[in-house]
Order: structure tokens, then sequence, then C-alpha cells
């Protein structure tokens, strides 16, 4: 199963430990987690505003999770971001990720992407739904049966 993560959960993962079961999808051979340079360089400059270093973010933190990201997610290249209708044009880059890999899930806090539920054939959920799902053990065996199958 294919994964986009959103910056705004990664961030989050950054300043809270609210959202740690990022790192365990991350570490999860059953699952692909998909990043692009956008990804990284939104993650990084988000990372380095004010507000978020109040917080308590510091570059190693920040350099342990990009390499995090790297170390097991798999990276794609976009080529072509324009072209899509979205509320917040910087989260256009996300749609061209979807569109490349034909992700199963995107997750985000972003009410922005949230409102559109799906792009193709990308469910749109927020992490705490996706958790629920990933968790459930029907569900899991259900997607197992499913990837036999095709």
């Amino acid at each position: 199963m294919k994964l986009i993560i959103d910056t705004n959960l990664w961030i989050s993962y950054l300043i809270s430990e609210r959202l740690d079961g990022l790192e365990d999808l991350c570490l999860d051979r059953n699952l692909s987690v998909i990043y692009c340079d956008e990804l990284i360089e939104e993650i990084i400059r988000v990372a380095a505003k004010p507000k978020i270093r109040k917080r308590g973010v510091e570059d190693h933190n920040v350099s342990d999770l990009v390499e995090l990201i790297k170390l097991n997610g798999i990276k794609t290249e976009i080529k072509n971001i324009s072209g899509y209708a979205v509320r917040d044009l910087n989260d256009a880059y996300l749609l061209a990720l979807i569109d490349v890999v034909k992700a199963d899930f995107l997750l985000t806090g972003d009410d922005d992407l949230l409102v559109l539920k799906r792009h193709a054939q990308t469910e749109i959920i927020s992490y705490s739904n996706f958790m629920v799902k990933y968790k459930s053990f029907l569900w899991r065996l259900k997607r197992f049966f499913k990837n036999l199958l095709f």
C-alpha cells in the first residue's frame, strides 16, 4: 500500500509525540511511504519558521526526520504541478505526486485537501482516521486479499 504523508503531519510529529505512529508507518514493510524533493524542502522550510522553533524543534530533529523519510521511504520525482484545482497552490505538488505514484492514501491535516476526499484513486484522509483503519485487523486482512487478487 502506498502512502503520502503531508508536511503538516510531519511538523506535528516534530513538535509533539502525538503522532509517533508516523515513524511506525515508515518502518512498516507492508507500506510504502512516498516522498519527493518538494515534500522534503517544505518540511525543512516550515520547520525553520520561528513559531515552530519556539516549540523546541532543533536542526538535529529536522535532520533525523529527513533521514527517517529518506531511508525508509520511496523517492519519486514529479515534473509538472500546474493545472491542479486546489485552494492552496502550495498543495499542488501533492496531487501531482498522487498522479505519478497512484498512491492509495494521502494522510493530511490540511482542510484544503481533506475537503477533496479523493483525488483519482487516492483517498485523502486524516491521520487519525487512517490509523483506525491501519490498526483494524479485518481491514488489513481485506487489503491483503485484495492485493492477492490484483
